[in-house]
Parts: structure tokens; sequence; C-alpha cells
């Protein structure tokens, strides 16, 4: 069979007019019948593609299109990885499509889950797709690859980890957990914490930390590296908000402000590109503003 990719293609740039005015509609006129068009979705990195909308996208194709799937890829941002399962997509999608290939995340090691869940949608035959069910037995699965020269790594602290880099759209649970009961605790004064409120995020945080130094001793070195930008990047942040935490839980510090000697200004959250993301900032509707604080001030690199 042959294929047609100019570019993997999506509703978005077709709204556009990527490609001229009735470009989807030119394709699926002029090109020969045997020949395949790759579609990644409504997007380009698609939360979810539906069995309705490819259904409508192959009456224009006239042919089934072949899913170019970038919900794992992370080639956009190296920042980040997605450690989360094959989701938004139903089982009756197998049967509306010419077939899928996941374009996976650049580091190979992270990819287990992945692809490990988006076998298991391939092959299941309960009718009901459950993503989280996947994505569980897949940790289980990849556990065995976490063996550490320190400290056993416990899975429920590789599934919160998962959780931290799940998908493009979407955290796992227990990320999204941790970050609203400390979300719920920055918005009160300090004077009002209940050392409850306090103890919760620390101990959830402590088991991020412990995590990411298990991760260094790693005998799967590739893996470590894979990970190892991450781990440092999450470490970092973690610490720096246990530290604010544990600062304004103590009573002797009620009114102070809190520093850290760790991160200075200039160097925490330095450099020139992360200079210019805060140049711009991006609404819930995707439009661009400059961001209220730049406005007229010149770049500084910190």
């Amino acid at each position: 069979r042959f294929l047609f990719c100019p570019t993997p293609y999506c509703s978005r740039m077709a709204d556009a007019r990527h490609g001229g005015e009735g470009y989807l509609e030119t394709v699926g006129r002029e090109l020969d019948p045997s020949v395949d068009i790759f579609w990644t979705g409504p997007e380009i990195i698609s939360g979810e593609i539906t069995v309705s909308h490819v259904e409508a996208l192959a009456t224009v194709l006239r042919r089934k299109p072949l899913i170019w799937d970038n919900l794992h890829a992370n080639d956009y941002d190296g920042r980040r990885v997605f450690c989360g399962p094959y989701s938004g997509r139903p089982l009756e999608l197998r049967a509306a499509v010419a077939g899928v290939l996941c374009n996976p995340n650049t580091e190979f090691p992270v990819n287990f889950v992945p692809l490990h869940t988006f076998g298991a949608w391939l092959h299941d035959e309960s009718g009901t797709w459950d993503p989280r069910a996947a994505y569980l037995a897949a940790m289980r699965d990849w556990l065995a690859h976490f063996e550490s020269a320190g400290k056993a790594v416990e899975l429920d602290d590789l599934v919160l980890f998962g959780d931290t880099h799940y998908l493009p759209y979407e955290d796992g649970p227990g990320a999204r957990n941790l970050q609203a009961s400390l979300s719920v605790l920055l918005a009160k004064d300090p004077s009002d914490w209940t050392a409850a409120d306090s103890e919760r995020f620390l101990a959830e945080a402590q088991r991020l930390r412990e995590f990411c130094v298990r991760v260094t001793e790693l005998r799967d070195r590739s893996l470590f590296s894979a990970l190892s930008r991450r781990i440092w990047e999450l470490r970092e942040e973690i610490e720096l908000l246990g530290r604010h935490v544990q600062f304004h839980a103590d009573p002797a510090n009620r009114g102070r402000v809190f520093r850290s000697d760790f991160h200075r200004p200039g160097t925490y959250r330095g450099g020139f590109v992360p200079g210019l993301q805060r140049l711009l900032e991006m609404g819930p509707d995707g439009a661009f503003t400059p961001a209220a604080a730049a406005a007229g001030q010149p770049g500084t690199g910190a």
C-alpha cells in the first residue's frame, strides 16, 4: 500500500486552510483510492479522537484515514515526557480507521507504559476500554525495570511519578490530588493552617522526593538517563514548596517572608529561553497576549 503524507494533517490545519481552499476535498477526490492518508485527529496532539470524527473525515477523503497519533509525542517540549495510558480513543475507533501509528516519546525507555497500553487497546475484547486500569497494569510490569542499587522502588511511588508525567492535557489522579491540596493550602493565610493541612502535603512531597533519589540509583542507566532531567526538575520544585510550607507552618515565622538559599534571583528559572517564555501569556482560549509584568520591561535573563 502507498501512503500520502506531505505532513500529518488535522482538523485545525484544515480549518486554517493550510494547503488552500478545499484541500482535503481535492485530495480525497484526486488521490488514487489505494493510497492511505495520515491524519492526527482534531488537533496535531489530539486529546480525543472519536468515531464520529473519523467517519465524517472518511466521507471527505473517500477512504478511512490512517491515524498518526501524537498523544505521547514530546518532541515539541523537551521538558516533558508522557508516561500515561493510551486514552481518549474508544475501542470502536479500530474499525473506523485504516490503522493507527503511535509517535511516542523521543526517549525510548520512557515509552513502556504508552506502548504497553496501546497494545492492550489494540487487542482488548471486553467492549469497554479502561485507560486507568490499563495504566496500572502496565505500571506493575514496568516496575521490574526499576531495579535499584539502593532502596527498592515501590509500585505506589512509581504510579505517583507517572501521574506527574501523564498525558499532554491531563495529569494523573495522584498529581491532581497533590496539586489541589497544595493550592488549597497556599490560598489560606498560614495562621489558618492546621497541622493536618501541611503534614498531608509534606508526606506526599517526601514520597516524590525519595522516588527521585531512588531513580538516580537505577541499575538500568538508560532509563535513568531518560528520566534524569525530569526527576531533577521535579525534585527541585517539590523541595522548594516543601521548605516554603515547613517555614510557614512554624508559628515562630508568622509574618516573615520565606526565602531560599538554594534559589537565587537570576539563577532560579533563569536563562534566555525562560525569559522569552514569560513575555507572552496564553489564555484558556489559546489566545496569546503580552504578559502584564513584561509590558514595556527590558529582559534581564533572570
